[in-house]
C-alpha cells in the first residue's frame, strides 16, 4: 500500500504533497517524490493551498 501526504501549509500556503511507495515490509521512503504547487504548473499566486484535501 502507498502512503500519499497533503501539507496545505507548506512553503507559505503554496502547499506541498508527498508520495511515499509501499513494499512487502511496508511503506519506505526508497522512490518517494514530493511536489509543490509551481512542480505541477499551479500558480503560487495568493496561496493555492496544494494538498489541502488530503491534510483535513
Amino acid at each position: 500500500m502507498d502512503l500519499s501526504v497533503g501539507a496545505d501549509g507548506e512553503n507559505s500556503g503554496d502547499g506541498a504533497i508527498w508520495s511515499l511507495l509501499g513494499s512487502s515490509s511496508g511503506v519506505t521512503t526508497k522512490g518517494a517524490v514530493s511536489f509543490g504547487a509551481s512542480a505541477v504548473g499551479i500558480s503560487t499566486t495568493g496561496y493555492p493551498y496544494v494538498g489541502n484535501v488530503m491534510a483535513d
